[in-house]
C-alpha cells in the first residue's frame, strides 16, 4: 500500500479532518500542534483506547467463538433440562451447523453492492454501528440426516431394538450422585443453633 487516508473527527463531532498519506512523500504528513494532530492525539491518547488495546488477545479474536456459544445456546438453551443424550445430540446438531454456516459471505443488493445493517448497541449508549448482512443461513446437513433418520429406523424398527443400541453407550452418571444428600433434620437442628433469634 503506497498510500492511505486517516480520518479524525473532533471531539464535539461537529468537524471531520481527512490527512492523505503517501509514503514516497517526504513532506511531514501530520503537522504538530495542528487540529488535526491534536484531535489524532486525543483518539490515539484516550485512556479507554489504551485500556483496550493492553486486553486486546495477541494471537486469535473470540468473536467466532462467542458466535458457537451462541448457536449452541440456541440449540441447547441453558434454561431447559435435557438428558446426556439429548444435550450431546443438540451440540452436535450445532457444532454441524456452525461449520456449514461460519464462513457465509456477505449479501449483495440486485445491483451488487455489499449490503449493510445499522444497529444502536446499549454498550455505545446508543451510537449506530454498521454490520455486514450475511446471506441466509442454510441447512444442507438436513436432508442427509433426515436420510440417516430412515435408514436407522429401518434398520431398528421397534423402539425396543432401538433401546438396546441406546444402553451400549457410555453415559456419564449424574453430577449430584458424587456427593452424600444431608439429613434435613441435622441441618435445620444446626440452623437453629446458629441462628441469634432462637437464644
Amino acid at each position: 500500500m503506497s498510500s492511505m487516508s486517516i480520518v479524525a473527527m473532533d471531539s464535539s463531532f461537529k468537524a471531520v479532518y481527512m490527512v492523505h498519506w503517501n509514503k514516497n512523500d517526504e513532506r511531514d504528513w501530520l503537522i504538530k500542534g495542528s487540529t488535526p494532530y491534536k484531535e489524532l492525539e486525543l483518539i490515539v491518547k484516550s485512556k479507554l483506547l489504551l485500556k483496550d488495546i493492553a486486553r486486546l488477545s495477541p494471537a486469535e479474536q473470540t468473536s467466532s467463538l462467542e458466535s458457537f456459544h451462541k448457536v449452541i445456546l440456541f440449540f441447547a438453551p441453558k434454561s431447559v433440562h435435557f438428558p446426556f443424550t439429548t444435550m450431546a445430540a443438540r451440540e452436535q446438531l450445532a457444532g454441524l451447523h456452525f461449520n456449514e454456516n461460519s464462513a457465509r459471505a456477505q449479501a449483495l443488493t440486485q445491483t451488487g453492492k455489499h449490503m449493510w445493517g445499522v444497529s444502536f448497541p446499549k454498550a455505545r449508549r446508543g451510537e449506530p454501528v454498521i454490520k455486514a448482512v450475511k446471506v441466509t443461513p442454510t441447512f444442507v446437513d438436513v436432508q442427509e440426516l433426515m436420510g440417516e433418520v430412515v435408514e436407522l429406523r429401518n434398520t431398528y424398527p421397534t423402539s425396543k431394538k432401538a433401546e438396546a443400541l441406546r444402553s451400549n453407550r457410555q453415559v456419564p452418571p449424574p453430577i449430584a450422585s458424587a456427593f452424600v444428600k444431608p439429613n434435613k433434620l441435622i441441618l435445620v437442628g444446626v440452623q437453629r443453633s446458629r441462628s441469634r433469634f432462637n437464644k
